[in-house]
């Protein structure tokens, strides 16, 4: 859309992209993947058991999960919402904008 910018490149590594944007005007940069990486992040998830998976990584201000219809039974240190629910929405927006979290 008008104002956005997306560009995708392989072979090359987290650091180098985030270096080429420095340079740039950019508000924020929204990465899809290195979940491995020490920076904050909002992890998406299928369902608990890969959420459980993914606990273990650094840095995760959030979870978002698409099931409508199964509770977690684990409790986070982190907060979770289902992809129906706002407040994940507004969450990741606030994070966007430089806020820490709730």
């Amino acid at each position: 859309g008008e104002g956005e910018f997306h560009f995708s490149m392989q072979h090359i590594t987290l650091e180098q992209l985030l270096s080429m944007c420095q340079h740039l005007p950019l508000d924020a940069v929204l990465i899809e993947g290195y979940k491995q990486a020490t920076y904050r992040k909002i992890v998406c998830v299928k369902n608990e058991e890969e959420l459980i998976d993914l606990s273990t990584l650094s840095n995760i201000q959030a979870a978002i999960y698409f099931s409508q219809e199964d509770p977690l039974t684990e409790n986070y240190p982190f907060p979770v919402f289902s992809s129906f629910d706002k407040r994940g929405m507004t969450f990741a927006f606030h994070l966007l904008k430089g806020g820490g979290t709730f």
